[in-house]
């Protein structure tokens, strides 16, 4: 099975403080145990660097050199999935049809992206984002 990990995950997975900290690490430990492929979107690993360089407390005061080894260290250990021409505008046209504005057009996009790749299932803390803009199955740790 293949699971798109939502940016929330990868910012939990590397947040000791975090509450969700260990649930996050355990629910991506037993799926990989299981088999499963981890899958992350260039837009998650951009989303994660935004977050993880902002200021504290709205981020984590990380340094870019900090940020770039995490990333590399995913890379590795991730499917790391393309950024294919045909995303663009199937993400365009479902914002459209939708209606949807505001920061909900990264949650169209992912599912856009978990669609294009045949995804099984997307990982996030945040499900009821993902509600009525997919079929793909969403999993909450």
């Amino acid at each position: 099975m293949k699971v798109l990990l939502d940016t929330n995950i990868l910012i939990y997975l590397v947040n000791p403080a975090s509450h969700y900290h260990q649930t996050s690490r355990t629910a991506v430990e037993t799926l990989v145990d299981h088999g499963d492929t981890m899958c992350v979107a260039p837009q998650t690993i951009a989303e994660f660097w935004n977050i993880v360089t902002r200021p504290s407390p709205r981020g984590l005061s990380w340094t870019a050199s900090q940020t770039r080894k995490a990333i590399g260290e995913w890379e590795s250990a991730f499917l790391l999935l393309d950024e294919a021409p045909d995303i663009y505008p199937l993400w365009r046209d479902r914002c459209a049809a939708n209606n949807i504005t505001g920061a909900r057009v990264f949650d169209v996009r992912l599912a856009v992206i978990a669609e294009k790749y045949d995804i099984d299932k997307v990982m996030t803390f945040n499900a009821t984002d993902f509600a009525s803009l997919t079929t793909v199955v969403m999993l909450t740790p």
